[in-house]
């Protein structure tokens, strides 16, 4: 079994993460802007239910906690690629380390 990062691609991942990030980051300011509704323009039912501001506060927040998550995520992503990068880099040097003592016999 091999495993194989490619760092390029992962830094790639961590770009589609953060443009996902930006969305979620719009969908929240959309909420935050259009969520608010005054109580009298709110629907009958809602009323009486009395569920606008909870749910309007709900996918507020979820919007919030999706682009924090996301933005977070796309810093460890590009964190792990340099990790593999120089793990890449060291075994390289050591392999040509080892390849040039073994022509010097």
């Amino acid at each position: 079994m091999a495993l194989s990062v490619p760092a390029a691609k992962l830094h790639d991942f961590a770009d589609l993460l953060r443009r996902a990030a930006d969305d979620a980051a719009e969908a929240h300011g959309y909420a935050r802007r259009y969520g608010v509704v005054a109580r009298g323009e709110q629907g009958l039912l809602t009323r009486i239910i009395d569920l606008h501001d909870e749910l309007a506060a709900t996918v507020t927040a979820t919007m919030g906690r999706l682009e924090a998550t996301l933005r977070a995520s796309a810093g460890d992503v590009d964190t792990a690629a340099g990790h593999y990068r120089a793990s890449d880099q060291r075994e390289e040097a050591r392999m040509r380390a080892a390849r040039v003592r073994a022509a010097e016999r």
